[in-house]
């Protein structure tokens, strides 16, 4: 939410629409695999819903393509 190219008020948007899917609901990860400090990389899910997806789909985060090879739904 700071920084030279931030936008607090569509931070706070896409935050408040995350908490709003997965806050208090269960949740599932499909793990893909671990980045390069061993941590894991994966899709969240609530209710066979794909959270990712879904945030970019309601326009609340973008796909980084260099990044993208890793989910099949990006393809």
């Amino acid at each position: 939410m700071r920084g030279k190219r931030a936008q607090p008020q569509r931070a706070r948007a896409a935050r408040d629409h995350l908490q709003a899917m997965v806050v208090g609901k269960p949740v599932s990860l499909r793990r893909i695999t671990s980045d390069r400090y061993g941590r894991t990389v994966g899709e969240l899910f609530v209710g066979g819903m794909n959270v990712q997806q879904a945030m970019v789909a309601s326009r609340h985060a973008q796909i980084l393509w260099k990044y993208a090879s890793q989910c099949p739904w990006t393809r």
